[in-house]
């Protein structure tokens, strides 16, 4: 009996490990050696907030003339 259960515990340990495998993805190549590297934006938190701060003046702005009137 221990030995039926030893041997599923792993067929289910083999199965767990096979389909992790199968979701493992290499990272692209993207040409690195040839210099051909993708732009990569470091400042994009920066500019959105920047956005963001930039509608909610202009909304404001816009809201409190409203109400002078």
């Amino acid at each position: 009996m221990r030995f039926i259960l030893a041997l599923c515990f792993l067929a289910i340990v083999f199965c767990f490990h096979d389909a992790e495998a199968a979701t493992y993805r290499k990272p692209p190549f993207n040409g690195s050696i040839f210099g051909k590297r993708g732009v990569v934006e470091y400042d994009s938190t920066g500019r959105a907030l920047s956005a963001l701060c930039e509608i909610a003046a202009e909304t404001c702005q816009a809201w409190y003339l409203t109400l002078d009137n």
